[in-house]
Parts: structure tokens; C-alpha cells; sequence
């Protein structure tokens, strides 16, 4: 391989340098509550691992751009006066730019909030370039042009390749397409074919669907302008409306919505308590109902961590793993800021779990999606506890 053949790769790993140089030397250098969080518990080694593994992304993306680069080099090498192989580096690195870009400018204006730390607050320009890229584009309409602008290189590639390979070159290459414009569709598409529908419920045994918002206002939740489908619901439910916590802090307040019991009670008073607190007992809503055959499923974003950190008997979890992947996830954006615009595709929360909740990728329909799955998995009655956590998240208007 010649060393001009390889300049979008160089490029993509040096990409994936400055962003994972700038994480670390944040981490390393400030002092701020996560950095000091991860200096204090000793989890900078997950946050390299993780750093190093989004190094990956960046790999198939330089070759992408170095296959298609040498491929439009190939289409064009026999016209008279072409200059593309000459500059058969500069398209490959122009590939790479091009595709973290859009990458970019979708996860900023799919999900502000991931990028309102590096736009929004720092005001000026910065601020007016997300608003104006939100005014502009919607994920539907960039996902559209960029899919159709990477299928037309390809097929360009595809064809210079082609063109300038021998005849079994061409059939390996025929193989190879043939097998990609198959994988593609499948992984897109195998999670929802999988999906299938739910069995009748049981009226003797409902099915159970506990709705958790972090840091929701009550008025709002039934203002029919803010909250239309809550607001539907609460219409036609019963409503309680001198509802109040017993503690304003969230692993007690979960504690007690899953014991019926008082922090003076069950013992969880703090944040993040210490590890014997943490056992709710047998006496939970989630045991109750398991003894009587039902599925126990939580479901969760960033703020969902009580659900599986309690000791409360749920036997399905999709929340995060721990306060470590919190913590490493939310530093590992300040360098890599596509990572919203894949993370709610499932090849990419397989190959990443621990960004799978990130605070600045979280998103109600991902957490949406992934209790509809869990359900129609579930055989006989469930109880679905989904802990949605966006209200937390930073405002960012348009």
C-alpha cells in the first residue's frame, strides 16, 4: 500500500487523537464534578478502553474513504487531462471531513442538548450556527441526502474498481457488494422483524406500566400544549393531585415508590448510597408481582441507575450499568461529538453498552423503543418500569 493511499486513514485516526488528546486532557487538567468524580473513584482506566474503541469508527471510515478515493481515481485514470489520481489523497481526507461533519450536524440538530456545551452556551456565533442548523435541516432530510450521497461514491467507487479488475476481481467484487447490499438491510432491520407482537393480556392478570419522569413539573405534564398524551390520559384516569416525594433525592424517592415505605424505613437517604443500604428486602413491588408470574422489566435512560443499583428484584434490566459508564460517557462526547447520531442505532449501543445511556445522547425514543421491545419479548403478564430522564437534561431553545 503506498503511503498517499493511506492519507484518509491517517486522517480518521488523527481525528479520533485530537478528540481523545482533548477528553483526556480535560480530565487530567480540570476540575469540574465529573472530572474530579473519576480522578476520586479510579475509572480512568474504563475511559481509556472506551476512548481506544471508538478508535474503531474512525478505522472503517478512513478505509471507506480510501477505497472510494482509489476507486474514482480508476474511473477517471484513462480520460485525457484527469487529475484525479493526483489528488487521490486530498478526496480520500475530503471523504473523512465530509462524513464526521454530517455526523456532526445531524447529532446537533436530532439532539441539541449533546451539543450544547460546545455550541449553545458559548453564545455568539457558535449559538447562532445551532440555531441555524436546527431552522435548516431535519434529521429526515440530512439522513436522506447523506445516504444518498454516500450510495452514489459507492456505486462510483464501485465502478472504477471494476472497470480496471481482472475477471476474478470482478466476481470477488461482485460477491463482496452483493453480500454488503444484504448485510445492510438485515442489521437495520432484524431488531424490528424480531419484534413480533405481545400475547393477549390476562384480565385477570393486567399488565403493569409504571412511567417514571425525572424532574418533570406536575403542571406540565398535564398541559395538553406541552403534553398532549399524558394530558389525554390523565383526562380519562384517575389523578392524584397532592402527590409528594418523601425525599427529594432520587434512589430514595425510587426506594420508595417501589416499597411503599419511608427513607426512615428503608434505609436510602442519600444519592448515591453506600452498598448495604441498597438492599430494599423481599417486601418490593417488583418480588410481589414476580411471585404472581409476572415478567419484571426496567427500562432507562442516564438518570435510570436506582433501577438496577437497588436491590429491588427486577429480572430484566436496559438501564445503565453503573455510575461508572455515567461517568465515562460523559466525557467521552466533549471529544467525539457524532456519537449522538449513531447511538440510537442498534449496531452502535451493541458495539458501545457503556454509551448505550449516555447523558448526552439520551433520548425518549430510544428508552421508548427498547421498553416496547422488552415487552413484546416478555411471556404472560409484565411489569415495565420505564424511567424517562430528558426534563434533566439541559434547555436548549431554537
Amino acid at each position: 500500500m503506498r503511503k498517499r493511499y493511506a492519507a484518509p486513514v491517517v486522517l480518521a485516526l488523527a481525528a479520533w487523537g485530537a478528540g481523545t488528546g482533548a477528553v483526556l486532557r480535560h480530565v487530567l487538567l480540570e476540575d469540574d464534578f465529573v472530572s474530579a468524580e473519576i480522578r476520586r473513584h479510579g475509572v480512568l482506566a474504563p475511559l481509556v478502553s472506551t476512548l481506544i474503541e471508538l478508535s474503531i469508527p474512525y478505522v472503517v471510515l478512513g478505509l471507506f474513504a480510501m477505497w472510494a478515493a482509489r476507486g474514482l481515481a480508476k474511473l477517471a485514470q484513462d480520460r485525457p487531462g484527469s487529475r484525479l489520481v493526483r489528488h487521490e489523497p486530498w478526496i480520500g481526507a475530503g471523504i473523512v471531513a465530509a462524513g464526521l461533519t454530517i455526523a456532526v450536524v445531524a447529532a446537533a440538530i436530532e439532539r441539541p442538548a449533546s451539543l450544547a456545551g460546545l455550541l449553545w452556551r458559548r453564545g455568539g456565533i457558535a449559538r447562532a450556527v445551532q440555531a441555524g442548523l436546527e431552522r435548516a435541516l431535519s434529521p429526515a432530510s440530512l439522513a436522506a441526502a447523506a445516504t444518498l450521497g454516500a450510495a452514489a461514491l459507492a456505486g462510483l467507487a464501485f465502478a472504477g474498481w471494476w472497470k480496471s479488475s481482472s475477471r476474478g476481481g470482478r466476481r470477488a467484487a461482485l460477491i463482496t457488494a452483493s453480500s454488503v447490499a444484504l448485510l445492510v438491510p438485515i442489521l437495520i432491520f432484524a431488531p424490528r422483524l424480531r419484534r413480533g407482537a405481545h400475547p393477549a393480556a390476562d384480565p385477570e392478570r393486567p399488565n403493569v406500566l409504571l412511567i417514571v419522569v425525572d424532574s418533570l413539573r406536575p403542571d406540565r405534564a398535564a398541559d395538553p400544549a406541552v403534553a398532549p398524551h399524558l394530558a389525554a390520559l390523565a383526562a380519562r384516569s384517575v389523578r392524584f393531585l397532592d402527590a409528594r416525594t418523601p425525599c427529594a433525592l432520587t434512589y430514595p424517592a425510587i426506594a420508595s415508590l417501589l416499597t411503599g415505605k419511608h427513607p426512615v424505613r428503608h434505609g436510602v437517604r442519600d444519592l448515591y448510597p453506600d452498598a448495604p443500604s441498597r438492599d430494599l428486602g423481599k417486601d418490593t413491588l417488583p418480588r410481589a408481582l414476580e411471585k404472581a408470574g409476572y415478567r419484571t422489566i426496567a427500562v432507562g435512560g442516564y438518570c435510570a441507575t436506582p433501577l438496577r443499583e437497588l436491590d429491588s428484584g427486577y429480572t430484566v434490566q436496559a438501564t445503565p450499568r453503573s455510575e461508572v459508564d455515567l461517568i465515562v460517557s460523559s466525557v467521552a462526547f466533549r471529544g467525539h461529538p457524532w456519537l449522538p447520531a449513531v447511538l440510537p442505532f442498534p449496531w452502535a449501543r451493541t458495539l458501545f453498552p457503556q454509551l448505550r445511556t449516555a447523558v448526552e445522547g439520551s433520548h425518549p425514543g430510544d428508552v421508548t423503543q427498547e421498553a416496547v421491545t422488552a415487552w413484546r419479548r416478555a411471556r404472560g403478564p409484565f411489569f415495565v418500569t420505564v424511567f424517562f430522564d430528558n426534563p434533566h437534561l439541559p434547555y436548549v431553545p431554537v
